[in-house]
């Protein structure tokens, strides 16, 4: 929530999107934890995809974003390389990882 409401500058959980979970887990938590894992980045994903389904079943956002969001929960390869190439990017490559769903934009 915190992300959500200081870094993203949401008005609404209901305003989650794909590209909201990428910058959330894919760029600020590898880069404010001390240690990121990968195991906590699944466990952010189980639960972000089980409450937007409680949130469809109860009708407060549309299947279309639902879709959207169990997508990308279900992308862990894409997870596993922010997360490795976070510790692997030097000089330039570095600045193009952080560019990458930057969540300071």
């Amino acid at each position: 929530m915190n992300y959500l409401f200081v870094y993203d500058d949401a008005m609404s959980i209901l305003e989650v999107s794909g590209d909201t979970i990428r910058t959330f887990l894919g760029n600020w938590y590898i880069r404010k934890f001390m240690i990121p894992k990968i195991s906590e980045i699944k466990s952010f994903l189980r639960a972000i995809s089980d409450f937007f389904t409680f949130l469809q079943k109860e009708g407060f956002i549309f299947k279309k974003q639902l879709n959207e969001i169990k997508e990308v929960c279900k992308d862990i390869a894409w997870f596993e390389m922010r997360l490795q190439t976070y510790f692997d990017a030097q000089d330039d490559e570095f600045y193009k990882w952080i560019q990458e769903y930057n969540y300071d934009l």
